[in-house]
């Protein structure tokens, strides 16, 4: 018993494997159809002899091909040839229903003829050739013969590409042949009255799509035709044709109209951001300032935080995890917090009660109450769900930059933006413009591309010369920006000070939140320690966590990296909780026999 249902799980196992790696296989393995070519000849007993060329790109490993031709409203299909054409040359394959391989099997019904070639193929171009007679394609009326026929119907698997279809007429010399063609709008129709043809080409059909071919001639061309009705039938097909053309080209015409007026909409866009500009600059003139004398370097703290520091250098509306870590150094400078080495992180003790709510929330709801580690934080922020850390973060970075407006002129910094804003719009509006004109309005690009570049040119002109004079600062803010940026140059050139002229390290321990928070400590620290030397950093108290935790990559030991990885990490963990006889194809159908015709690859 235990080895039938060993030899059952056995089998289980085996099958669904083999189906697995199958459709693995299969799932890679592709075609394209390059080329599909048709010659037709009419006889002139109205039947017609077909001749189809499809060649297949393989890529992959294929069991052979399909085709089904709809027959429906017509007499009748003959026996049909298949062939095989390659770069070893032609191969005639015989009918068979063994599915042995170079055989092709045939499936008739009242509605079809459908083929199934099997030929086993890997990676390799292949063409195959179908022929076969198709009969009574032909309706001989009164007045008219015609030919309404969906040559390709809508049932291929892929889509066709450089598709040519050639029909030939019994007779030469036509002067009445009138042809047109409907399914895609991208095609041509050739109407040749000498050599009574018509030419179909197309570069691509859709898979999904039809290609009919609507022919008128004399009844003569056909005089053997006995598929014949007893009425007249041109005035009410060329009525007919003549209401397809016009559709076919209100839908051609349509984007280029569509395309104009969302160009000339872009155009009134552009003439009222420039009117909405010039009014917004009379009813808010700009705030003009003294510039101070630039300095080159500047050696003393500055009167603001680190926070308020970086929102100055940045003219930024509200302050980063560079900032918040320069404000805990400088508490740590005031003795309110005091940091820890405490193995692979740092501890920060609360020496006072903390003022800010970030600090408090850290040490308080993260930590002990009177502490909290560096790896606390990141591991309560991997688990914070509701992204309370990420909140708070958010509550200080306004807080921080509330009174910024001291310094920073909002007015113009509002002008600046709105005026810079417009610039790069009008600039994308315009080459969005020129590249719409070129895809369905193309006897626009010259004169758009022109009032393009005009535009473009003038636009930026404008802004570099109304943006010039204007300045980001209020009178204050413009003296200490001066000053933050020398302050910052300094730390940029310490490599090229002397050092001394600062201080000793109990000085540069009072400045150094400052290069924190302007991201430069790294550099700063490196100095340091090579000027006083790592015995004089080691022996002073407050310089122990630049000698430690500057320059570490383990976030645990440095504070910047720890705390911006943390507010990240808990914004994570929230977010993840929650007419005429020749030329072009008109739309639409006619109603030709053939829908449904078509093929692919097995």
């Amino acid at each position: 018993m235990k080895k039938i249902i060993l030899s059952i799980w056995f089998l289980l196992v085996t099958i669904v494997s083999i189906n697995v790696f199958q459709t693995r296989v299969l799932a890679n393995d592709d075609y394209e159809i390059t080329n599909y070519t048709v010659d037709i000849n009419i006889d002139k007993q109205g039947n017609a002899l077909m001749t189809q060329n499809v060649t297949y790109d393989f890529d992959g490993d294929f069991h052979g091909v399909y085709y089904n031709q709809a027959i429906k409203g017509i007499k009748g299909v003959g026996d049909p040839e298949v062939a095989v054409k390659d770069s070893d040359g032609i191969t005639d394959l015989q009918q068979s229903n063994s599915q042995a391989n170079n055989t092709f099997s045939v499936d008739k019904t009242d509605d079809y003829m459908k083929l199934k070639v099997y030929h086993a193929v890997s990676n390799a171009k292949i063409t195959f050739v179908y022929h076969y007679k198709l009969n009574g394609v032909i309706t001989n009326y009164r007045d008219t013969a015609e030919l309404n026929w969906k040559i390709i119907g809508g049932g291929w698997d892929h889509d066709l590409n450089n598709v040519k279809i050639t029909i030939n007429l019994p007779s030469k010399n036509i002067n009445s042949l009138q042809a047109w063609a409907h399914g895609t709008l991208d095609g041509f129709n050739k109407v040749d009255k000498k050599n009574g043809r018509v030419i179909l080409t197309v570069d691509e059909v859709d898979a999904d799509d039809s290609v009919e071919s609507h022919i008128i001639f004399p009844t003569s061309i056909t005089p053997l035709n006995t598929n014949n009705v007893d009425k007249n039938a041109k005035k009410g097909i060329l009525a007919q044709e003549k209401k397809l053309a016009q559709e076919a080209n209100y839908r051609r015409k349509m984007p280029s109209r569509i395309t104009k007026i969302f160009i000339l909409l872009i155009i009134f866009s552009i003439i009222m951001i420039f009117v909405f500009n010039y009014i917004k600059l009379i009813k808010n003139p700009i705030h003009r300032h003294s510039m101070p004398t630039p300095l080159h370097h500047w050696f003393d703290a500055p009167d603001v935080a680190p926070s308020m520091a970086n929102i100055i250098l940045d003219k930024s509306s509200n302050g980063d995890s560079k900032g918040f870590t320069g404000d805990v150094l400088i508490e740590v400078n005031k003795r309110n917090l005091k940091i820890d080495k405490e193995g692979k992180t740092f501890r920060i003790t609360a020496l006072r009660e903390p003022q800010d709510d970030l600090i408090k929330f850290m040490i308080e709801t993260i930590g002990d109450g009177t502490s909290v580690t560096i790896k606390e934080i990141n591991r309560y922020a991997k688990k914070d769900k509701k992204g309370r850390l990420y909140d708070k973060f958010n509550e200080w970075k306004n807080r921080v930059a509330y009174h910024s407006d001291k310094y920073i002129d909002i007015s113009n910094k509002r002008t600046i933006s709105r005026l810079l804003g417009s610039a790069i719009t009008i600039t994308v509006m315009m080459l969005i413009s020129v590249i719409l004109s070129t895809i369905f309005v193309r006897n626009w690009i010259i004169l758009l591309s022109v009032i393009s570049i005009l535009t473009i040119i003038t636009t930026w002109v404008m802004y570099f010369i109304i943006r010039r004079p204007i300045s980001y600062y209020t009178e204050n803010g413009e003296q200490i920006a001066n000053e933050l940026r020398a302050f910052r140059r300094m730390f940029e050139d310490v490599d090229d000070l002397n050092l001394a002229e600062v201080g000793d390290l109990i000085l540069w321990e009072q400045i150094l939140p400052y290069a924190v928070a302007f991201g430069i400590s790294k550099k700063v620290v490196k100095a340091l320690k090579l000027k006083f030397g790592t015995e004089a950093f080691e022996a002073t108290p407050g310089m122990m966590y630049y000698y430690w935790g500057i320059g570490s990559l383990n976030n645990s030991m440095n504070l910047d990296r720890a705390f911006s990885g943390a507010f990240s990490s808990s914004h994570s963990a929230s977010s993840s909780s929650v007419s005429g006889s020749s030329g072009g194809f008109s739309g639409g159908s006619s109603g030709g026999f053939g829908g449904g015709s078509g093929g692919g690859a097995f």
